[in-house]
């Protein structure tokens, strides 16, 4: 089960699934809001989000328990997902997942930790307000130019692109992303609060970290202490479990973009684990 970042749609994951959909059965989504799903019960908190996602699963058939794949925001939710429903989490695969401690530009050369953005008030109880599977009209023909999308997204086929562009302009992704990076830092607050090494157990768990940062622009002393954090945070993603283990790879944040492989060899080789420890993983 795949888990995007900001800004992403399921279909701009096709490089991987192409790559993996061989070695076992691969399922993607667009949470509430993305692409073309209906909007889901706000705030957009993690409670929420996960609340949703066992239940789309559930509604789905798809018997746990479930290899978990998060990318960048997608990375802090499934081992939120993973710490609510253990007993639905077989194993994790992190590609650039955004550890507790992450700092981001605020403007100005100035950079903020996100868990410095967290407000005060708890997030209310998650709802389900629909019971029954919702069939998603499929997106309109035409109306948007990808030449307009950033270039890491020309390795997808065309038709991909396309797609992506007439997502983008739907204002119910906006409004999603909004909700999602208000409430995300209180979640990852309450990680920092706590020791999160072994919170996956036993769990086979592969962390996939980019070799550069992206911080070359950055002036010192500023630039070098930001790499130094972020290397040590990435690593400490692999003590989240004891069969934890980190993989430095080529390739920018957007790995499933840069570098399919690697991302599609990771998911397999923690699939291959589970299997080998009698764990489900559907075919």
């Amino acid at each position: 089960m795949i888990e995007t970042g900001f800004e992403e749609y399921a279909r701009d994951w096709v490089l991987v699934q192409q790559r993996v959909k061989a070695a076992t059965r691969v399922c993607i989504y667009d949470r509430a809001g993305y692409g073309f799903s209906d909007a889901g019960p706000k705030p957009r908190t993690f409670d929420q989000e996960n609340l949703e996602l066992r239940r789309v699963l559930k509604l789905a058939g798809e018997r746990g328990p479930y290899v978990l794949v998060g990318h960048s925001y997608g990375g802090a939710l499934v081992r939120h997902f993973a710490q609510t429903y253990p007993r639905d989490v077989a194993g994790v695969m992190l590609a650039e997942a955004t550890p507790e401690g992450a700092r981001v530009g605020i403007g100005g050369g100035k950079f903020a930790r996100l868990t410095d953005l967290a407000g005060d008030k708890a997030p209310p109880a998650p709802r389900l307000t629909l019971d029954t599977p919702i069939e998603v009209a499929s997106p309109p023909a035409g109306g948007a130019d990808p030449a307009q999308l950033h270039p890491e997204y020309l390795v997808l086929p065309l038709s991909e692109q396309r797609w992506h562009a007439r997502a983008d302009g739907r204002s119910s992704m906006q409004e999603a992303m909004t909700s999602e990076r208000e409430w995300s830092p209180y979640y990852l607050r309450a990680m920092a609060r706590t020791p999160q090494a072994g919170s996956l157990g036993h769990r086979p768990l592969i962390v996939l970290t980019r070799a550069e940062g992206g911080y070359e622009d950055v002036p010192p002393p500023l630039g070098p202490a930001l790499e130094r954090e972020r290397v040590e945070q990435k690593a400490a993603l692999a003590k989240l479990s004891s069969r934890g283990t980190q993989r430095i790879v080529k390739g920018g944040h957007d790995l499933h973009l840069g570098n399919p492989q690697a991302v599609a060899s990771a998911i397999i080789d923690v699939v291959k684990q589970v299997r080998a420890r009698g764990g489900h993983t559907g075919q």
